[in-house]
């Protein structure tokens, strides 16, 4: 399922030859570095649009293709950038908002309970009193720990 395909950026098709192997690394860079900002066409046997963006990494000044947030499954199945369909992962059981992916295929989850990273030998906080009743007010559809 991680099968490359070739791209198409403006007129110019590029193999997955040139994408992949180390030989044509530099090039490859120079040809995504000079795409940035663009919209990328895969070439898979997939349907619909299958557009990809040029995505850099500033801490390690790379370039890479990424596809666009919830278009994964107009890619072939082996395509490297499939995705299922959002309305048959699983995910519309929750509110619109809960899961989002990003741009740069991050998922991030909105969860009913904060989770915080606590350095090595720090005490947890104080825990919070539940026989309080809680105020009435507008909540955010979140995720439970156990949907997690």
């Amino acid at each position: 399922m991680d099968q490359h395909y070739s791209v198409r950026i403006g007129e110019k098709t590029y193999s997955k030859t040139f994408q992949t192997q180390g030989d044509y690394a530099t090039s490859w860079k120079s040809v995504l570095q000079n795409a940035h900002g663009t919209t990328v066409f895969c070439l898979c046997p997939g349907r619909e649009t299958r557009k990809l963006a040029v995505k850099h990494r500033d801490k390690t000044d790379e370039y890479h293709l990424a596809r666009f947030a919830n278009t994964g499954h107009e890619h072939f199945h082996d395509c490297h950038f499939y995705a299922p369909a959002p309305d048959r992962s699983g995910l519309q059981g929750y509110n619109t908002g809960v899961v989002v992916e990003g741009d740069d295929q991050t998922v991030q989850v909105r969860l009913a309970h904060g989770i915080r990273e606590r350095e090595a030998g720090t005490q947890p906080g104080p825990v919070a009193d539940h026989n309080h009743p809680v105020s009435p007010g507008h909540r955010k559809p979140a995720m439970t720990i156990l949907g997690l």
